[in-house]
């Protein structure tokens, strides 16, 4: 419970960080890309559980360089959907706060999504060691 506190904490402080640095220099809709796919990769290999058991098990089983490639991969194609869901909001010029939406969700999804599929089962993993 710690943990996913902890991670919970991290996550959206990084998100909310990032997107106001950003935020000052381009458009919102593009920071918030950034900060929720940077922000969802941090949490789920923080908190190591995505929904799918102990977190404590991931970073049991899982070594350090293959955490950092989950991170790298959930929050690499979450902010890279968020950029283009950004960039389609524009060309449909939909308003800020139903572009924020959209690219929030967007991004948070399949960062989960990546995280999840890059995730085996660590539960077997750990009773053959």
């Amino acid at each position: 419970m710690l943990r996913r506190l902890l991670a919970a904490v991290a996550g959206i402080g990084l998100a909310a960080g990032v997107s106001f640095g950003l935020f000052q220099v381009v458009p919102l809709r593009y920071a918030l890309a950034v900060g929720a796919g940077l922000g969802a990769g941090v949490f789920l290999v923080v908190d190591g559980s995505a929904g799918a058991g102990e977190g404590w098990v991931y970073h049991q089983v899982r070594p350090v360089e293959a955490r950092i490639r989950d991170f790298l991969w959930a929050a690499g194609l979450g902010t890279a959907l968020g950029l283009t869901l950004a960039w389609v909001t524009v060309v449909v010029e939909l308003g800020r706060i139903g572009a924020g939406i959209l690219v929030v969700v967007g991004s948070v999804l399949l960062a989960n999504l990546v995280f999840l599929y890059r995730r085996p089962k660590y539960e077997e993993a750990l009773e053959e060691s």
